[in-house]
């Protein structure tokens, strides 16, 4: 084994539940109550290292460096899938794609040898989008993953909102959003509705919120109309 593989080998997926709450009001006995039914959409697939059974970001940050850890990355994962797809017919899952492996010379390659599973696969862009990032070659590398028929999400994307016209060139070429817990935490109500009203400009996108660890949480996301949601509070990890 090279260096890569041995620290792929101590690597791991777990998925977690992303669920579409539906909240409305049904007649019961004479009064109105909220109905409080829930269904999981799909699966976020979450990197874990053996070692800390938690995300190994300095790891993964240093193998994906190179061209060499990008595809051992990627072959790492496509096995993994395959494997998952095998066991589940059904299964609809998200993996996290940093923008820089977008840009990497093995995604398509990668997105290729899945194209038979790709009703299954949601690709998520993470937010962490390096300020030398080449945009136009990132909108190339999207729309051919469009065209291809993946369905791609934006992760984080009140993060992303401080590079507004980016994220607008961005946005053109995928189908949904997902809002990281920080939005609520942090920002008061005004501040959230109008980066709602922003997203809401892209008509028929999936909103997801991020982070649900309660039902004032999971409540104040409903408020804001935003009916996916993810978190412990609705399900948490599990082994694939």
């Amino acid at each position: 084994m090279n260096k890569e593989e041995l620290e792929l080998a101590n690597w791991y997926l777990v998925k977690q539940p992303i669920y579409y709450l539906n909240d409305k009001l049904v007649a019961t006995n004479g009064k109105s109550v909220k109905s409080n039914n829930k269904h999981v959409v799909f699966y976020e697939l979450l990197l874990r290292t053996q070692k800390t059974a938690c995300f190994p970001a300095k790891e993964f940050n240093e193998l994906i460096k190179t061209p060499q850890g990008n595809a051992c990355f990627f072959k790492w994962l496509q096995l993994n899938l395959l494997n998952l797809f095998k066991k589940d017919h059904v299964i609809k899952v998200s993996i996290n794609i940093e923008p820089s492996q977008l840009l990497a010379d093995s995604i398509l390659p990668f997105l290729e040898s899945l194209s038979a599973f790709k009703q299954q696969i949601i690709i998520e862009i993470t937010e962490r989008l390096p300020k030398d990032t080449n945009i136009n070659e990132l909108m190339a590398k999207l729309a051919i993953i469009n065209k291809q028929g993946f369905y791609i999400l934006l992760d984080d994307v009140d993060i992303l909102l401080e590079y507004t016209s980016i994220m607008t060139k961005l946005a053109k070429y995928v189908h949904g959003f997902k809002i990281s817990p920080m939005l609520v935490a942090t920002q008061c109500s005004t501040q959230i509705f109008t980066l709602i009203s922003q997203l809401q400009k892209f008509t028929n996108y999936m909103i997801i919120g991020e982070g649900t660890s309660d039902k004032q949480h999971s409540d104040k996301y409903l408020n804001l109309g935003i009916v996916y949601q993810q978190g412990w509070y609705l399900g948490k990890e599990e082994l694939v």
